[in-house]
């Protein structure tokens, strides 16, 4: 069964790949996050998980 595990940064470049695989999916739902988003994307990541 999968597990829950609080965000780390270590999660960062597999959360950004999975954001960036599945982006054209979410843009067709919601608006798109633009580039700058996904330039700077590590650093919120980083903040969350501090």
């Amino acid at each position: 069964m999968p597990e829950l595990k609080q965000l780390h940064a270590g999660h960062a470049p597999a959360v950004l790949a999975f954001e960036l695989a599945n982006r054209a999916y979410f843009a067709a739902s919601i608006s798109d996050r633009g580039d700058d988003f996904f330039d700077q994307f590590t650093r919120p990541v980083q903040r969350l998980a501090g």
